[in-house]
């Protein structure tokens, strides 16, 4: 019959007294099941003592920390990230290398733009409410979300706030200027915090125009004689232009010897002063009412145009001294 002589190493059989030494020579191997610790954690004063890793990396590392580098990556700026001056107590070892290695970005816009309208817009243009503002921006997780707004730089309005596309409702719009605006998160440690700062888009605009208008009256008889007189009513029902007509526009009537010719400019706009069609084939534009005047004389007093977009807006209206043929473009300045 065989024997276990192996002493079964346990409290209830073996009992090491306090202040008593038990030396232990070779490998003394720990099951995948157990572990080798301390009842109570003592204070340590010597080098050679058996000690607890988790019980050293809380003290020196932190209740949560590790050994292991597992915050921030990758790295942003050469090693030496670390402004002077900066407090460097409270933090743990891998908090101060984060400071070091991952150096805090600002978020910038990278684009901001404005689809589904189309610019310039007439003055007074509702918007149907289908367009809308998208934007992109660089270090994303450094931005407060909830802070993300676009705001009308014409008035001041803020127009939706913690979106990442918006359409802006329907709207009348003059000539409008947009912006997105948000505002970042600083670090403390390796938590983010909100922060005042703001950082804004480059800005994208609408223009709104009042149009020009232009035409011809069809009225035979003696030059001048049947001069029309302007009216709202015959300017909104003549060609409208929307585009700047500050500067030169070009236009063919397209006319015969029995039609007088007319246009009418936003009073806003300095008063046209020459036309042109060719080396032979120009002149002045104002002065006196007569068919022995020049081809346009000075407008008489505005015309008040209103459509369904706008009311009362005042327009200059030129129309010619005399009816006249003109089958190519005319630029008018």
């Amino acid at each position: 019959m065989a024997f276990n002589t192996k002493i079964d190493l346990s409290n209830a059989k073996v009992y090491q007294a306090d202040g008593q030494q038990l030396a232990l020579s070779g490998d003394t191997v720990i099951a995948t099941v157990g572990d080798l610790r301390y009842q109570t954690h003592p204070t340590f004063t010597g080098n050679t003592q058996v000690v607890d890793k988790k019980y050293v990396d809380d003290k020196i590392i932190g209740a949560t920390g590790t050994s292991v580098y597992n915050l921030a990556t990758p790295s942003t700026v050469e090693v030496g990230g670390l402004p002077a001056t900066s407090t460097l107590t409270g933090f743990t070892s891998n908090q101060l290398l984060e400071k070091i290695l991952v150096k805090y970005l600002l978020p910038t816009f990278s684009s901001f733009s404005y689809t589904g309208v189309a610019t310039p817009v007439e003055v007074g243009t509702v918007l149907s409410g289908s367009e809308s503002f998208t934007w992109a921006f660089t270090n994303s997780g450094n931005v407060q979300a909830s802070t993300m707004c676009i705001r009308d730089v014409t008035s001041g309005v803020t127009l939706a706030t913690n979106i990442s596309t918006t359409s802006p409702s329907s709207q009348n719009i003059g000539t409008k200027i947009f912006t997105s605006c948000g505002q970042v998160q600083s670090w403390c440690g390796s938590a983010k915090n909100t922060c005042t700062t703001q950082f804004d888009s480059s800005s994208v605009s609408v223009t709104g125009l009042l149009p020009y208008y232009w035409g011809k009256c069809t009225c035979p008889g003696p030059a001048g004689a049947s001069r029309p007189t302007p009216t709202c009513a015959m300017v909104i029902a003549g060609n409208k232009v929307l585009a700047n007509s500050s500067g030169s526009v070009s236009i063919n009537f397209a006319s015969t010897a029995d039609d007088y010719l007319w246009f009418a400019i936003p009073s806003t706009v300095v008063n046209k002063v020459c036309w042109f069609v060719d080396a032979i084939n120009n002149g002045a534009i104002g002065g006196g009412v007569s068919p022995a005047c020049n081809l346009f004389p000075t407008p008489g007093a505005t015309v008040a145009v209103t459509t369904a977009c706008w009311s009362g807006c005042p327009y200059c209206v030129y129309v010619s001294n005399k009816q006249s043929a003109s089958a190519v473009s005319m630029a008018i300045s």
